[in-house]
């Protein structure tokens, strides 16, 4: 680069003398200025409302997204927590009344919590009484209507004297079968002679069980419990007023129930609690913990760091501060104007501890030089100065290349990335900014109590900075060895990636929650011992009123039962079409039972029953249900539906419900505003397992929504978090290629800009394209996969790595005598290797986070780091020494 071209941008330099020549100038009143700008920005962070929920660090770009966001808080029907409670091995017998009686405590202690009245919906142990009562006063009187076509047909037949002596020949016979199952079937044939319950459809949760007749005997018995198939656990459900993604609320839920299930527990029972909530709350203790511990981690490593490379204690107060002031002030201005910040993000944000000390790592070192030779620099004023006017342009060149880095992320689909690229971008230009206004009023009051050392700049003395002399040395000198060593690193990396090719898509859906997870753990297990505990799928269907919708959600339902469904494990669809019958079948039915004379059929039913064995007055109460199911009536509809609000919120919105919970509260955020002109459903696809392998999910997913595009005009999106899982990773899939372009391209942009040449640019380009070999081999290496939060690694790698190249390049330019390069090169050599594993211990930090998604971002950007940084000084750093050389030769 000529002089004539550094001309070009030296008003960059120029700026930043003058600024940090009047800040050192005047330190106090600047470091007062930069004490306001920092407890404003406390104050604006502070004031910003932390996010927990889901749907904040999902976003609703992805149509399954936003319908998550919606089911969250309209509806009342995915998340629970589960408490299961089950007999010690020790015990012998059936007999489950401990489980019952626990269930009893626990919940009169959950109740009597101080929370409860604004945490609790409902606990529930047995089988739903109100949706017994629905079967019982609603749909079986009309049961009619709830026939498919083959149904209402066999019906009509067993309704004729025929089909009546039909029924009770077949129960003769089976009740004067032999065996000991002889008592089970008479009681079943007295609940049912005519089998009419066995045209409905079972999906409807205790149907077979809801007839007037089994009534009595269900009463007596009480409500049947909810026990493993080996009878030796309970399952207590637990529903809350907030929706599971409101981390917050989960947790106080889950401390609220873990309470009072020790309390409940005075018979030595074995508890296991899981379920959403409970895998929630330890996913906010879990961000909480991460938070604090990567931080304090960062800040342990730095300091340790600083003071290896320093031997002063002052270096990291100084580069820290400075750094903190910075990053604070542009994490003010995103909370000024943000709703609020996810945890997530902010565990994210602690490697920016290792990225923002960068500017001022290479103002220290270059500052100390200049103090060092006091026959050229005067005053700490002076030597700000000209410190800013020679790293001016690098800094600033490096802080938008890494800005781009961060810019690119705006693509993403995630808006927990986005958000964070934002604060990202405004803490690397708060921190470059502080460089030029903050460290020099800093270092002139330092400079005050400790006289300049001599030597400070590495030139190859003793003290701070020598080993960048002693490393300078080496590069000038042993380069052709370190390009050697360097380039063969590099053939590895690369022959590695042709044979073991690039790194996938992570398949373990779990590495989004933090390990060991208990309540993970738990729910699986319950999974394995209840039946009823599996994936449930939620499909949300729109209509514009309540008979739209009703068909529509009939339509779905139907397309859902494809082969391919069940083979993949679906066991059921629940939802309205199961309470509302079809709208297109009523009249014709209306129109059939029309035509049915009630008081014949019964006279027939009467006449079957003299000629058989069976007692008539046994089927009194059956008899009347019969006249009931055959007198014509109004068929249901969705206000019958909403005169049973704990039914209705399951498959309503719950303002169109009307939900409250068992205390009366009504539940919070019921409908978003965008539905306001709608009505909407929601169609619970349930399978018999959880969905926890990439493969099956994906194939799941195509499965139900290729089922729901045969549907025309349905208004139904599959949602849930196996379906924006999905969408996510395809997402991240499309954005990578796209982030990386992006950030690429603005990085090129930007150099040409500012170092003209185009052999300058490919130079300073030379550890990126290092660094992102050796990266990718090594997660190919160490099988690690890309996964919606570590992909955002290639976009900031692009602009960290070109750090070093800037600043070496750039110092190449600014000196023509080869035999003065190593001299210049020293203080910068130490500022490169202290900048380089000050950054990859704050991408280090995340290591310390219990979260895998996370911690392999740490990971994958430190190795990507590690080795740019390793290119520069072992590849590009004698290339330059060796073009000097031959340049003054």
């Amino acid at each position: 680069m000529s002089d004539s071209d550094a001309s070009r941008v030296s008003w960059i330099g120029g700026a930043g003398a003058l600024i940090a020549g009047a800040c050192a100038r005047r330190p106090l009143r600047t470091l007062l200025v930069a004490a306001v700008v920092l407890v404003a920005a406390i104050v604006s962070i502070v004031r910003t409302p932390i996010d927990a929920s889901l749907g904040a660090m999902l976003g609703d770009d992805a149509a399954s997204a936003a319908a998550l966001a919606r089911v969250g808080h309209a509806y009342h029907t995915l998340d629970e927590l589960l408490v299961s409670v089950s007999l010690p091995e020790s015990y012998e017998g059936a007999d489950v009344a401990p489980l019952a009686e626990f269930a009893e405590r626990f919940a009169a202690a959950l109740r009597a919590s101080p929370g409860a009245p604004q945490r609790v919906q409902r606990i529930a142990w047995t089988r739903d009484a109100a949706l017994e009562r629905y079967v019982r006063e609603v749909m079986l009187p009309r049961g009619a209507y709830y026939l498919s076509e083959d149904g209402f047909t066999e019906l009509l037949r067993r309704v004729t004297p025929e089909g009546m002596r039909e029924q009770i020949a077949r129960n003769e016979a089976l009740a004067a079968a032999p065996g000991p199952a002889a008592a089970a079937i008479g009681d079943r044939l007295l609940r049912d002679p005519l089998r009419l319950t066995d045209l409905i459809d079972e999906d409807v949760y205790g149907i077979e069980d809801a007839s007037p007749a089994a009534a009595g005997s269900a009463t007596e018995a009480g409500p049947a419990l909810e026990l493993s198939s080996d009878r030796r656990s309970l399952l207590i459900r637990v529903s809350g007023r907030r929706p599971v993604n409101d981390l917050a609320f989960a947790q106080a839920l889950a401390d609220d129930a873990a309470a009072a299930a020790e309390t409940a527990n005075i018979d030595g029972l074995t508890l296991e609690i899981g379920g959403g909530y409970a895998i929630a709350a330890t996913t906010s203790r879990a961000i909480r913990g991460d938070s604090i511990r990567s931080s304090i981690a960062a800040v342990v490593l730095l300091h340790v760091l600083f003071f290896i490379f320093y031997r002063r204690i002052a270096a990291p107060v100084l580069v820290g501060l400075t750094a903190g002031v910075g990053v604070v002030a542009g994490f003010g201005v995103h909370a000024a104007f943000a709703t609020g910040i996810t945890p997530l993000t902010a565990v994210i944000a602690a490697m920016l501890a290792g990225l923002g000390v960068d500017y001022g790592v290479h103002f220290l070192s270059h500052y100390q030089a200049a103090r060092a030779d006091a026959s050229k620099v005067a005053s700490a004023a002076s030597a700000s100065s000209a410190t800013a006017r020679a790293l001016a342009r690098p800094i600033v060149t490096n802080c938008l290349t890494s800005v781009f880095g961060f810019v690119a992320l705006l693509t993403a689909q995630v808006a927990m990335l986005r958000d964070f690229a934002v604060m990202g971008a405004l803490g690397l230009v708060g921190a470059a900014a502080a460089v030029f206004t903050v460290l020099p009023a800093l270092l002139a009051v330092s400079d005050r109590f400790h006289a300049p050392v001599s030597g400070g700049g590495g030139g190859g003395g003793s003290g701070r900075g020598g080993g960048g002399g002693a490393a300078a040395r080496t590069i000038v000198r042993r380069g052709s060895v370190l390009m050697r060593a360097s380039s063969v690193v590099f053939g590895v990396a690369v022959v590695a990636l042709v044979v073991f090719g690039l790194p996938g898509l992570e398949s373990d859906l779990t590495i989004m929650h933090p390990r060991p997870n208990a309540p993970l753990a738990a729910t699986e297990r319950i999974a394995g011992r209840f039946v009823s505990i599996g994936e449930s799928v939620p499909i949300e269907v729109r209509g514009r009123d309540d008979g739209e919708l009703i068909a529509r959600a009939h339509a779905v339902a139907a397309a859902l039962q494809a082969s391919e469904l069940q083979a993949a494990g679906l066991n059921g669809v629940l939802g309205v079409h199961l309470l509302v019958p079809r709208p297109a079948d009523v009249d014709a039915r209306a129109e059939a039972l029309g035509r049915i004379d009630p008081e014949r059929v019964l006279a027939d039913f009467d006449d079957a029953l003299e000629a058989s064995v069976f007692d008539p007055a046994a089927f009194t109460e059956y008899r009347t249900f019969l006249g009931e199911l055959i007198t014509p009536k109004a068929a249901p509809t969705l206000a019958d539906v909403r005169s049973y609000p704990s039914i209705a919120e399951r498959v309503l919105d719950a303002e169109d419900a009307g939900v409250t919970s068992e205390t009366g509260v009504p539940r919070e955020d019921a409908r978003l505003g965008e539905m306001e002109d709608e009505v909407a459903t929601l169609l619970i696809a349930r399978f018999d397992r959880p969905i926890r392998d990439r493969a099956e999910r994906d194939r799941i997913i195509e499965l139900l929504r290729a089922a729901v595009d045969t549907v025309p005009g349905s208004g139904a999106t599959v949602t849930g978090m196996p379906a924006v899982s999905y969408d996510l990773e395809r997402s991240t899939r499309a954005d990578l290629p796209r982030a990386i372009g992006l950030s690429v391209g603005l990085i090129l942009v930007w150099l040409v800009v500012a170092l003209r040449r185009v052999s300058s640019v490919l130079l300073a380009m030379t550890p990126l394209l290092f660094g992102a070999v050796c990266t990718l081999a090594a997660m190919r290496l160490l099988g690690i996969q890309f996964n919606p939060v570590n992909a955002v690694a290639l976009p900031l790698l692009c602009g960290i790595a070109v750090d070093a190249g800037v600043f070496l390049v750039s110092a190449a330019a600014r000196k023509r005598d080869g035999a003065e390069f190593e001299v210049v090169l020293a203080p910068l050599v130490h500022a490169v290797i202290v900048a380089g594993v000050t950054t990859v211990a704050g991408f280090g930090a995340l290591a310390f986070t219990s979260t895998p998604a996370i911690c392999t971002l740490g990971v994958v950007v430190a190795i990507g780091v590690a080795a740019s940084l390793g290119a520069a000084l072992c590849f590009l750093a004698p290339v330059l020494a060796r073009r000097r050389k031959e340049r003054s030769s």
